[in-house]
């Protein structure tokens, strides 16, 4: 069979990264059985297959899978392969059903699709997929079964595109065959798609759901449904199904006694025949499988006669299946594919009609009509457009309003600023701080100008990080002085920003500037007047602006390695911004106890992060940068959990009851007076200090950090720092200095260090202070552990952006029970009181309960605990023979969630460059799946009559479990969860196991620990992780932590007071 070309062009998909089960682990091969005389060795990851003679072989798992998606890797040496799937193996016979083909020969089929023992080659591999097979080395093969899709790729071309309905599920197998055979396997997985299954469309009792139209008659007789039509009957008859249908597949079994007939798809009620539309050819005579167009293209694919002498049982009851999936329609008899139409134009939807040819006798016998679907039976959810979470449906970005609701009391201020201060903090990587170095500033280069010096200064932040700016002093009396920092924000060349003299003659023209100078040189013109007014001023640049050109600006940290170590543009600067204010506290001349920080657009956002983790900070003015508006657009003003659940408002408001000023302009700070100003007079004077809070809009001037806005700035500083000047407070003219003057380094004594490091170097630096701060927190007493439950705990509860809900404050919806093989089977839908959240859950109750609940969480939801019972320590029936019910949740997009939305909404304009435009606003995928997690604790704690909890989490989400176990206290009491890889495992940002800084807090060993003193449990191959063993004796519970192999499921069931 040719092979369209269309289809060998096709793209293979991304393979879904999560809910992958390997095949074979560990030093045995549960499950393999081998039958015949090859051998098949497994060692080291590497499974071996060779043939003695030319009698088939296999070595067959026995777990029967049906929709799926294989993949393994294969180098074929000699001889013939393949792999079997959705096959049976009758005892004592060769198997039978599908295999996709492996051959070490260049010119043989590898993927290939063949029939074992039934009706053999079904479709040669495309020449595509032959091109590219790598004889004697390795290659990929995937096999992907979709209800009857079946496709293949090799080396990721699509080798195979085949619709089959044999057989929906079955056992796989390895296969060889021929003497001298050899071929070696290698990461086998398979990723379980649940079960597909024919729902009937005809009862056999009545025809409930069709509508006889036209001529002949329908009846009913033994359960079998007759259609009788004579020939002197002009009208055509048919029976229409009354659903209409868009992508389908069918079947109908028949026998064809007289006449012409046939089965109508994506056809309607129109013409003279009565039904317009394609029709799958049904006659006992000729053309049975054929594609005809009524009232349309006519005759489209005519069966080959010879093929249909074969395949059709005259007399007897056939199966003819009919596929329609997008442009493609496909049409099989008794398994034979008959007719194939590719790219069609024609209609994509419609109804179901069988049909009785006019002016013929005919007679038609049906006994099933049929169409295939995925199995439901586990499904809680009628329909997931009535149960819409509000998660998917919109996504939080740095544009749109972001509204902030303060609190009326000082105490709750307090709780709620010390949890945000410690969110931005592990936001920037920088909690806890990293270790302090003593600064060691340059300063040099003293230019002298009418009441105030400018100096060059640079210094370490981090080891071969340098911090540069120029240091503005008052000409005056000895004495302590205010102390400002001044960052400069995004203009253009930063500290360096020269406006043309036209471009300050219009700022002038629009009252925005009263000095040329001044408006040529806005940066050095507020520098300049602070020094006067009696103040220190620190103008530093921002990483890659100015002199600090080791790093290019906002770049060199977008990647998961770095998001995965909290490391980021974002907290490169604010260190930065810390250690500046180090050094300025640091002058003799500076007065530690009145320092303040300005600065605008960019500027300002890291002038009001500086303020809210600070406390050194006495005043805070950033301008033309706090609104609910837009929130900063560039990579330095974003970062992974940073603005989670929170917005520039509130988190400028950290700094109360301490003094913030504030400007606005006519850009994203336009209305601040509507939405910003209230909500801070709100907070300030229920602080009781409504003198604290100042600010001013001016919708007359763009973005600006002008004179008018200046001055304004004097006029708070001089308030707030105590300055003792009159006011108004008005700024002089400047004369400036020109920017290759300002600059820090030059080309003799002062030159750029030579142990000046770039992204890379910083980013090594930041991990191994990030380990010596893991390596110092763990526990060696009681007072130890509490240090590490509150810096490590406190990072997860930041990172994960939610915590166990309080009793009451779950909302349940009961959608039915049901009374299932000894237990009763209840749908639940689960969510805080007040959110839109669906978290559909299975709750399994013996008839008599002991009060005991286990809540499992698995990558494919519920199904799993069906689909694997053969291959989970969580065996379903003999755990509620026990007397245990059973919490089985679908989590966020996994089971039947898992099609409602293609992948977590995210910042599409932005998430590319850099992930944290999503998950600076938004949780990720795995934070989602954690709060659920412990939504379904807490509803199972509440739950009446529970006396005991436990957890379990399957696969990769045992990493769910593990991270719920650590936020959930005394709501669980054992834990068992598998531990299959490390965060730092994780490659992409777009995995879901992707979780920005768990390994800067330590990654599973650490959140392992952070479960001291609970019962907990690791399956894994490892051997339990020293941190582990310290933090649970730390807590006086040393036998409470364990771990147990792969292949141990008897112990970890005895343990989990599982049924062995």
């Amino acid at each position: 069979m040719i092979l369209p070309l269309f289809l060998a062009l096709v793209a293979c998909p991304r393979a879904p990264q999560e809910g992958w089960q390997p095949l074979i682990q560990g030093r045995s091969m549960p499950g393999w059985t081998s039958h015949g005389t090859a051998s098949f060795k497994w060692r080291d990851g590497l499974l071996t297959a060779t043939s003695r003679d030319r009698t088939l072989s296999w070595l067959v798992y026995e777990h029967p899978f049906g929709d799926f998606q294989l993949e393994v890797e294969f180098k074929a040496i000699r001889g013939n392969s393949g792999i079997q799937f959705r096959s049976r193996h009758p005892s004592g016979r060769p198997m039978v059903g599908l295999q996709v083909e492996i051959d070490a020969d260049p010119q043989g089929a590898s993927g290939g699709l063949y029939d074992q023992s039934r009706r053999g080659w079904l479709q040669a591999p495309s020449k595509e997929a032959s091109e590219g097979f790598q004889a004697r080395e390795w290659n990929r093969l995937r096999v992907r079964c979709q209800g009857d899709h079946v496709q293949t790729w090799l080396n990721d071309r699509l080798a195979a595109d085949f619709r089959d309905s044999a057989a929906l599920e079955g056992v796989l197998a390895l296969q060889v065959f021929g003497a001298g055979t050899e071929v070696h396997f290698r990461n086998l997985r398979i990723l379980d798609l649940g079960r597909s299954r024919w729902r009937t469309l005809f009862n056999g009792e009545n025809m409930t759901g069709w509508r006889p139209v036209g001529g002949g008659r329908w009846e009913l007789k033994d359960g079998v449904l007759l259609g009788l039509h004579e020939k002197k009957d002009p009208d055509y008859g048919h029976l229409v199904f009354e659903e209409v249908l868009g992508d389908f597949t069918a079947r109908v079994r028949f026998r064809a006694r007289m006449g012409n007939s046939g089965l109508y798809f994506r056809a309607e009620e129109a013409g003279a025949s009565g039904m317009s539309g394609m029709q799958a050819e049904i006659d006992p005579r000729r053309r049975t499988g054929g594609l005809y167009e009524t009232n349309g293209r006519q005759w489209i694919i005519i069966p080959n006669a010879e093929d249909l002498e074969a395949w059709f049982r005259a007399g007897k009851w056939n199966l003819l299946t009919v596929s329609a999936h997008g442009p493609n329609l496909h049409v099989a008899l008794n398994g034979r594919q008959t007719a194939a139409l590719f790219d069609d134009k024609g209609r994509k939807s419609g109804r179901l009609a069988l049909q009785l040819h006019g002016s013929e006798d005919v007679f038609l016998e049906v006994a099933e009509v049929e169409i295939l679907e995925k199995d439901r039976s586990l499904q809680v959810l009628p329909s997931t457009q009535e149960f819409k979470d509000s998660r998917l449906e919109s996504v939080v970005t740095l544009e749109g309003v972001h509204p902030w609701y303060p609190t009326s009391d000082s105490e709750s201020w307090q709780k709620r600023s010390q949890e945000l201060r410690r969110q931005i903090l592990v936001a920037a990587g920088l909690w806890p701080e990293p270790p302090r170095m003593a600064v060691e500033a340059k300063i040099h280069g003293m230019v002298v100008r009418q009441g105030y010096t400018v100096e060059k200064v640079y210094f370490q932040s981090l080891p071969g990080h340098y911090v540069t700016g120029n240091l503005y002093r008052p000409i005056g009396p000895p004495g302590k002085k205010p102390g400002i920092l001044s960052p400069h924000g995004h203009w253009t060349h930063g500290r360096f920003l020269q406006r043309t003299k036209a471009d300050a003659e219009k700022e002038i023209a629009a009252g925005a500037e009263k000095f040329l100078t001044n408006a040529r040189y806005p940066l050095q013109a507020r520098c300049a007047q602070l020094a006067r007014m009696g103040c220190i001023v620190f103008h530093y640049d921002m990483v890659g602006y100015g002199d600090s050109q080791a790093l290019s600006h906002g770049a060199g940290f977008e990647d998961a390695a770095a998001g995965l170590r909290g490391q980021s543009a974002f907290g490169l600067q604010t260190l930065n911004s810390i250690r500046a204010l180090d050094f300025l506290e640091a002058l003799p001349d500076v007065d530690p106890d009145r320092l303040g920080v300005t600065g605008a657009s960019g500027g300002g956002t890291q002038s009001f992060i500086l303020a809210a983790i600070d406390p050194r900070i006495q005043a805070a003015f950033p301008a033309v940068m706090v609104s609910a508006d837009m929130q900063g657009g560039c990579v330095c003003e974003n970062a992974h959990h940073l603005r989670v659940d929170t917005s520039n408002i509130e988190l400028a408001a950290l700094i109360a009851p301490r003094p913030l000023g504030l400007t606005g302009a006519n850009d994203w700070t336009l209305h601040l007076e509507e939405r910003g100003i209230p909500q801070l007079k709100a907070l300030y004077q229920a602080l009781g200090v409504p003198e604290n809070f100042e600010a001013w809009v001016h919708p007359e001037f763009g973005h600006n950090y002008n004179q008018v806005s200046r001055e304004h700035l004097y006029a708070f500083m001089n308030r707030h720092l105590h300055l003792g000047l009159p006011e108004p407070v008005e700024e002089s003219s400047i004369e400036p200095i020109l920017p290759g003057d300002l600059s820090v380094f030059d080309e003799s004594e002062h030159s750029v260090p030579k142990d000046s490091i770039t992204a890379s170097g910083v980013r090594t630096v930041l991990e191994a202070w990030s380990n010596q701060q893991l390596n110092r927190l763990s526990p060696r007493t009681q007072a130890d552990w509490e240090t590490f439950q509150s810096v490590i705990g406190g990072a997860l509860k930041s990172m994960l952006h939610t915590r166990l809900p309080e009793p009451g404050t779950i909302e349940t919806q009961d959608l039915g029970k049901e009374n299932r093989d000894g237990f009763q089977f209840q749908k639940l839908v689960l969510r805080r009181v007040g959110y839109q959240e669906v978290i559909p859950a299975a709750l399994l109750m013996p008839e008599e309960w002991n009060g005991r609940l286990i809540v499992a969480a698995s990558p494919g939801g519920k199904e799993d605990f069906f689909r694997f019972r053969q291959r989970t320590i969580l065996d379903v029936k003999p755990i509620l023979e026990t007397g245990t019910a059973l919490l089985m949740p679908d989590l966020f997009l996994t089971g039947e969630l898992a099609d409602s939305a293609p992948q977590l909404p995210i910042d599409s304009a932005r998430h590319s460059r850099y992930d944290g435009y999503s998950y600076g606003y938004n949780r990720t995928l795995m934070a989602h799946r954690v709060h659920d997690l412990l939504i379904c604790l807490a509803f199972a704690r509440d739950l009446p009559g529970v006396h005991r909890v436990d957890l379990f989490g399957r696969n990769q989400f045992g990493l769910v479990a593990l991270l719920a176990r650590g936020l959930a206290g005394d709501a669980v009491n054992k834990t068992l969860v598998h531990w299959p890889m490390d965060f730092r495992d994780v490659q992409s940002t777009n995995d879901p196991s992707y979780l920005p800084g768990a390994v800067r807090y330590g990654d599973v060993t650490a959140f392992a620990a952070l479960c001291a003193p609970h019962p907990l449990r690791l399956i894994s191959d490892r051997s339990l992780p020293n941190l582990c063993q310290e933090t649970y004796l730390a807590a006086n519970h040393p036998l409470e932590i364990g771990v147990f192999r792969n292949q141990d499921w008897a112990e970890a069931r005895t343990w989990f007071h599982l049924p062995n």
